[in-house]
């Protein structure tokens, strides 16, 4: 079983972008009302604010998700991609990179949520569990506390969640070869002293099954589809 991960549109960012759009389209057309006290001219200055703005995200929703997939065939992402012996994973719309690299498995993807794009990273650990079986969130939360990148004005964050670390960095020049092979190799480091162990693909797919959204590559720009078998009714 494999992860149904993605779809750009309509996400929650975009959906607010859309109904700012709108609003900004009636305040317009209030503000040229109160000028012109002209009805029809009203609606057909505020029909067309709002319809060149949708235009407008229409174009940059296209754009997104070109580059989702064409920034994986960019030089610097094929060095990565040859450098861990990637393969390139897909599934409806989504495009990334998926391997396993010093046994541990590791998925990573464009995006363009943020000016300048972002790189997710994704390396899986063995979940840690208590004598019960439940996940030792309080194991986590040290490690968190000791190995965590964080806050506002921070281009790189690294969060370790229940299964793996979610490494995202933002802006091109922390997307060079270089920079992604140290931020890998920094979180393999980080998680051997943790002594948080590999998990294999298989795994993962099982705990994907259970909780599809801790486990995969969830980020804004994606949504998670149920995985259906058989026709389509």
């Amino acid at each position: 079983m494999s992860p149904e991960i993605r779809k750009y549109f309509p996400n929650s960012t975009k959906l607010i972008i859309v109904i700012c759009t709108i609003i900004g389209g009636v305040l317009f057309s209030l503000h040229v009302y109160g000028k012109s006290n002209d009805l029809n001219h009203t609606l057909k200055w505020g029909i067309g604010f709002t319809i060149i703005m949708l235009f407008f995200l229409v174009i940059s929703e296209v754009i997104d998700r070109r580059q989702h997939k064409s920034k994986l065939d960019s030089s610097n992402f094929r060095k990565i991609k040859e450098h861990f012996n990637f393969e390139i994973e897909n599934h409806n719309e989504y495009w990334g990179f998926k391997g396993v690299y010093k046994n541990y498995f590791i998925r990573l993807f464009f995006d363009n949520l943020v000016r300048g794009g972002r790189l997710g990273i994704l390396i899986y650990y063995q979940q840690p569990k208590k004598s019960n079986g439940e996940v030792d969130i309080e194991f986590l939360d040290n490690v968190n506390s000791k190995y965590e990148i964080n806050g506002i004005l921070k281009s790189t964050s690294r969060v370790y969640d229940t299964s793996h670390i979610r490494i995202v960095t933002t802006g091109w020049f922390n997307r060079r070869f270089s920079k992604v092979v140290k931020l890998i190799e920094n979180g393999i480091s980080t998680l051997n002293s943790s002594k948080l162990k590999p998990i294999s693909e298989t795994q993962i797919d099982h705990l994907i099954e259970n909780d599809k959204f801790i486990h995969t590559p969830l980020t804004e720009t994606y949504e998670i589809k149920e995985t259906t078998t058989g026709n389509n009714g």
